[in-house]
């Protein structure tokens, strides 16, 4: 009776048939450099993942808009926000973690607005198809 009760209160785990990754936040989206909230920032993020067909590691960038506040981002890394939206160099390996993907839902996707004093171009263009 007593495995019965831990088997069915256990809490609900994520999907462990879900790939796992490993992210690191690299840069951040400039659109959204000055925002308060963390949770509102588009951040770059760096992916890597372990490829079964090549046995080699993968690594692509993604934006995200709804990252968890699970880090403190000191302000001065988005200070050069209208040139260039990658993290001073001292910043760029330090917030690493590990995530499940899934899709987003519609509801959820944004595209923030942008104002006009800022260079886009190379941000765009690293995460163009991406």
């Amino acid at each position: 009776m007593i495995i019965g009760i831990i088997n069915f209160s256990k809490c609900k785990k994520s999907n462990p048939d879900l790939p796992r990754f490993k992210a690191t936040i690299i840069g951040f989206d400039p659109c959204t450099a000055l925002s308060t909230d963390l949770t509102k920032k588009g951040l770059v993020l760096k992916i890597e993942t372990l490829s079964i067909n090549v046995n080699s590691t993968i690594i692509d960038t993604v934006t995200t808009y709804n990252l968890p506040s699970i880090f403190v981002i000191p302000p001065e890394v988005f200070l050069n926000y209208q040139i260039n939206y990658l993290f001073p160099l001292q910043y760029r390996n330090k917030y690493k973690f590990k995530f499940s993907y899934e899709t987003t839902p519609d509801l959820e996707k944004t595209y923030p607005p942008c104002t006009g004093d800022i260079n886009l171009g190379n941000f765009i263009h690293d995460i163009k198809g991406k």
